[in-house]
């Protein structure tokens, strides 16, 4: 009982942010929860505000996805440098940390070097503009991802919003229509998609290990595994659970209009 309450409150905070007919909409079509089974043969794009974030989010399904041989590319939004506290460090020498922790970090998911991405906005200041939205328009279209990953879009970071936005703007003026994964950081989402990542959690927490830069002032890797032991838990799928909430390119667009 106090499971089906808590998940009827959340769906009335939802309401209320999005709107019930959007939301609604979004029920009937999307939210019905799902086992993630196959991974094979994607082409999946993931858009990381921050070096960690994708492997915070996503950890679990990039080692899965790189096993069952689909194509997964990271693109890291800013610079990370607002997350490292070591004041002998200028500005420059902290985002040149991250950026190596992130390759370290991507690499023991089973990435390489070609499949990253850094384009180096400052931390705390991505804007969605012209520039940006043009960057995303330009991989979007050489790339062509079945799969985009983006923060779901009420993530509270502003960083996190941003990229969000950034994907609406470009997925407005561009004719494609791939599915749209929303995965969480800093807050659990409703979510419809699940993914059993117990052959995997151990390299998800090897990688957050290596951002030593962030674990050093908050060991978050203790964290993110409890998340995905609480996801396991309470769907009963597995002991590791990553959470997702999946959807169209409409969908995605209506709920960004109703936040509007």
């Amino acid at each position: 009982m106090k499971k089906i309450k808590d998940y009827a409150l959340h769906l009335n905070s939802l309401r209320k942010q999005f709107g019930f007919a959007i939301l609604s909409s979004a029920m009937k079509s999307q939210l019905k929860v799902k086992p993630i089974d196959d991974l094979s043969g994607k082409k999946i794009l993931i858009l990381a505000p921050h070096p960690d974030d994708e492997t915070i989010g996503c950890g679990g399904l990039i080692v899965k996805a790189k096993k069952s041989g689909s194509d997964v590319r990271v693109v890291f939004l800013t610079d990370g440098s607002a997350g490292v506290l070591d004041k002998k460090l200028n500005n420059t020498q902290r985002a040149r940390l991250r950026e190596q922790e992130a390759r370290s970090a991507c690499i023991s998911l089973g990435l390489k070097d070609s499949d990253l991405v850094f384009w180096r906005y400052q931390d705390g200041k991505l804007t969605t503009n012209s520039a940006s939205v043009k960057l995303l328009n330009n991989l979007l279209t050489a790339y062509l991802p079945d799969i985009i990953m983006t923060p779901f879009i009420s993530d509270p970071h502003p960083d996190h919003a941003e990229t969000s936005a950034i994907l609406r703007k470009s997925l407005e003026a561009l004719n494609m229509d791939p599915e749209i994964m929303q995965y969480e950081v800093w807050t659990p989402i409703l979510a419809n998609r699940l993914l059993s990542i117990d052959g995997s959690i151990s390299a998800k927490i090897n990688s957050l290990r290596q951002y030593k830069s962030q674990i050093k002032s908050r060991d978050y890797s203790d964290g993110v595994e409890g998340l995905n032991r609480y996801r396991g838990a309470m769907s009963g799928q597995s002991k590791y659970v990553e959470a997702y909430f999946l959807c169209n390119k409409k969908i995605f667009l209506d709920l960004f209009s109703a936040i509007d």
